[in-house]
């Protein structure tokens, strides 16, 4: 062989052995995999192996084979042109989604192998796991992993925590929400996501998912067969058990034996990492000759895990190397004598978090505890509000300065993280808050602390709900929303208790979960609520929570809507809050069983409520009223008119959802005047207008646009639009699927299908019993559809198909309409 231009002479086995190297320079190569390949067949011994590695060293320098302590060897000298390791300085990510990665905070030390190794297996494979126990950095390898662009996907890649998610009943909505889809009301919310995802080509990181890992295989296990574009990549502490799954099982970072220069131990990620860290912490720390023993001996107490290696760090300027040796030692003897059979968490990282939590003062220590009750996160003033000390006397009562100055001190010390920003967020890491929580119990504060969390968030939700009024959607929900998991939480923990402040918390936090839209959530909690709301004496807090309800039940059941309207306004007429007796009038108008006579007083009654200035929200809102008071009567120009500036003032009040209805009313009333090239247009301007935004009230608007379709004889036109109807509203939990029925029947009669015709106006007729009486143009086109049945079906025979018609379901209706099916 040549190197450098001159001959050099090289034994078979050394070249062998140097071709396999090379070849394998991605990776450390072990003793097994290069005895079989430099001696195939053949038993040597171990010497032989070492004796050709010297060889290649004295040829070829003595960086050139690096040895790897316990797993082999690598080819080390550089490439040409070398490709930069992307772990170390990631590019920035630019595709679409991408926006959802968090950043890589700090370098990736000793995982180079596995680093490649997940990219290769992401290019690979749709399903892979990166699997260890807690704090052994699989989210730092997974990050740095999608950071470093693997795969080429149109839709990029999307990050999803899974530690806030406690119900597996949550998962599916936490995708769509971190996916930006709508949340469904699908029977099945699964089904529904994976409905959604079809057309997506996206890597999907679901991170912290071991204590959901049943529901997250299930999930995974339905994208992998019904969404061919999407990819998972799944950090867990066990394995999904899917068939598809390829697993990276990740070890504790490498650490060296003692006796090795600085220089030789630096190579190990353990020694690496800690070096950093205590750099970090105090820029004067060198590792030397005379400290490399202590190092190496603290990065093996700690077992090689990032986590904890990362807390010792931070301690070195209070204690210095050998203080936090000595600490750090009395520590882990003390659990090693009584958690043997504890879960490897508790084996490694419960160790080092019981010595940092041992370092905190008494203050210090009642804080970072206290925090624990967060789930998802939490601002400055919701940490002050729930770890502040009014009413604790003595020289270590903490007010809201104490809390920050603490709060300062734990995020400098990786107790706590940060979410940059000009609204920064703070959050416990998941082991760190299982700690915590156990220190919170032991402590007997526990009830105190999470009944004052469950005040906060619900004295939080209660300004949230009156700033609505006023604020524009995106700013409120951007403030809000990132709240839900410790609404969640805070709702779980009363009506474990059986305190009634849930009643008012759920009636609050409706109204997100409304915008979201998380409907199923909604419903679920709503029963939960229930036993309690007769505990309630607040009359204020009733009302609420009974027009509320009223909102959930809009396309489910109109009848218990108007039910819980009604009571909902009964309440309110007593107490001095207009804008909630605004609310539950605008829900009886809209709840679609007023008769005329109610209407008209309702409407009056709105218009005598409402006074100058009042916010466009609340405006928009009446305009809705009307418009269902003209449609109701089938007045349609007052009708148009109303919802034109109804328009205008939801677009005022930045709500995209009233945008919505008021223009499938304007469509709507355009096709009653007969103007229906001006109802299609607004009917295509709207559709394109919400773009990719598909809440439950699109399937109106889809619905009104086949009815113009129909009208102008686009039959085509009317049955692509109709498609896309029956997708979205079996997506949405069936919403707007039964207000549209006579649509199918129109269609069939179309088509001269004259039987499936009669079927599915039955089914009509079922869906109307339940929705109320039908609108004016409703009962004409019904009584249209009848009247050309009857004149080509024998009457027997129709009011047997009519008969048939009302056992008909959802999902067989759309296999009606649509003999290709919908899938």
């Amino acid at each position: 062989m040549t190197l450098e231009g001159r001959v050099a002479s090289l034994g078979a086995r050394a070249f062998d052995l140097l071709v396999a190297l090379v070849e394998r320079r991605d990776r450390v190569v072990s003793r097994n995999e290069l005895l079989d390949l430099v001696w195939p067949g053949l038993f040597v011994e171990d010497g032989n192996l070492a004796v050709q590695v010297s060889t290649l060293r004295k040829l070829l320098g003595p960086k050139a084979i690096a040895t790897i302590p316990g797993r082999g060897y690598r080819f080390t000298l550089p490439e040409k042109n070398p490709t930069p390791i992307a772990a170390e300085a990631p590019a920035p990510v630019n595709e679409p989604g991408a926006q959802s990665l968090p950043e890589v905070s700090s370098a990736l030390f000793g995982r180079h192998d596995d680093l490649a190794t997940l990219a290769h297996l992401l290019r690979e494979h749709r399903l892979v796991s990166v699997v260890g126990p807690g704090g052994i950095g699989k989210t730092s390898l997974a990050l740095a992993a999608v950071h470093a662009r693997p795969l080429s996907l149109r839709d990029g890649a999307v990050w999803v925590e899974l530690a806030p998610i406690s119900d597996e009943a949550l998962l599916p909505g936490a995708l769509a929400q971190a996916l930006r889809l709508s949340a469904t009301r699908h029977a099945d919310p699964v089904a529904g996501l994976v409905e959604a995802m079809k057309s997506l080509e996206v890597l999907l990181v679901l991170d912290n998912a071991e204590h959901l890992d049943a529901a997250v295989a299930r999930l995974a296990q339905a994208l992998l067969d019904g969404a061919p574009g999407v990819r998972l990549l799944v950090t867990t502490q066990v394995a999904l058990k899917l068939g598809q799954e390829r697993l990276l099982r990740l070890g504790p970072l490498s650490i060296p034996a003692q006796g090795v220069s600085v220089a030789q131990a630096l190579e190990h990620g353990a020694v690496a990492l800690f070096v950093d860290q205590a750099k970090a912490a105090d820029q004067r720390f060198e590792l030397t000759t005379d400290k490399l023993d202590t190092v190496i001996s603290l990065c093996r107490q700690l077992d090689g895990l990032a986590l904890a290696l990362k807390l010792a760090a931070a301690r070195l300027p209070f204690l210095g190397l050998k203080g936090l040796e000595a600490r750090l030692d009395e520590r882990m003897k003390l659990l090693r004598g009584g958690h043997r059979t504890a879960p490897s968490r508790q084996q490694t990282l419960m160790a080092a978090l019981d010595w940092s939590h041992g370092l905190l003062s008494a203050p210090e220590q009642r804080v970072f505890r206290r925090l624990a009750v967060f789930v998802g996160g939490f601002t400055l003033d919701l940490a002050c509000a729930v770890a502040r000390e009014d009413d604790h006397g003595g020289e270590e009562a903490l007010d809201d300065v104490g809390v920050v100055d603490i709060l300062c001190a734990l995020v400098d010390r990786s107790l706590v993280a940060v979410d940059g920003g000009d609204s920064p967020r703070y959050r416990l890491l998941e082991s760190t808050r299982e700690y915590a929580l156990v220190r919170l119990a032991q402590s007997g504060e526990e009830e105190a602390i999470r009944t004052r969390h469950t005040r906060e968030v619900t004295a939080m939700f209660g300004r949230a709900d009156a700033e609505l009024w006023v604020s524009q959607d995106a700013p409120w929900l951007a403030t809000y929303t990132p709240e839900l998991d410790n609404a969640r939480a805070a709702l779980d923990w009363a009506v474990q208790r059986q305190d009634p402040i849930a009643v008012g918390l759920m009636a609050s936090l409706a109204r997100l979960l409304f915008q979201l839209p998380l409907g199923h959530e909604t419903r679920r909690r709503n029963e939960a609520v229930q036993p309690l709301v007769d505990r309630v004496d607040s009359p204020s807090v009733l009302a609420r929570y009974w027009v509320r309800r009223s909102h959930g039940q809009w396309g489910i059941d109109q009848g218990l809507a108007l039910v819980y309207a009604q009571r909902a306004a009964d309440l309110y007429r007593p107490l001095n809050e207009p804008f909630g007796l605004h609310e539950a009038l605008f829900a009886m108008a809209t709840s679609w069983r007023l008769p005329p006579d109610q209407m008209a007083q309702v409407l009056t009654e709105l218009r005598e409520l409402e006074r100058p200035g009042w916010p466009a929200r609340i405006r928009a809102d009446r305009n809705v009223a009307q418009v269902m008071g003209h449609y109701t009567l089938g007045d349609y120009e007052p009708m148009y008119r109303e919802a034109q500036e109804g328009v205008a003032n939801a677009t005022e009040a930045g709500s995209k959802l009233r945008v919505n209805i008021l223009r499938w009313y304007a469509c709507t009333a355009l096709r009653g005047l007969g103007r229906i090239d001006e109802a299609l247009e607004v009917g295509r301007g709207s559709i394109a207008l919400l773009g990719q935004w598909r809440g439950w009230s699109v399937g109106y608007m889809l619905g009104e646009y086949v009815w113009c379709n129909l009208v102008s004889g686009r039959l085509a036109q009317a049955r692509s639009s109709l498609w896309e109807f029956m997708a979205l509203s079996r997506s949405a939990g069936w919403t707007a699927f039964g207000y549209h029925s006579h649509l199918y029947a129109r269609i069939a009669l179309e088509d001269g299908q004259h039987a499936t015709a009669a079927r599915l106006l039955g089914f009509a007729d079922k869906s109307w019993r339940r929705i109320g009486n039908p609108f004016p143009d409703v009962a004409r086109e019904r009584a249209h559809i009848q009247s050309a049945l009857e004149e080509s079906l024998d009457p027997s025979a129709l009011q047997a198909l009519l008969a048939m018609g009302e056992l008909l379901d959802e999902e067989t209706v759309c296999t009606l309409v649509f003999p290709e099916s919908l899938a």
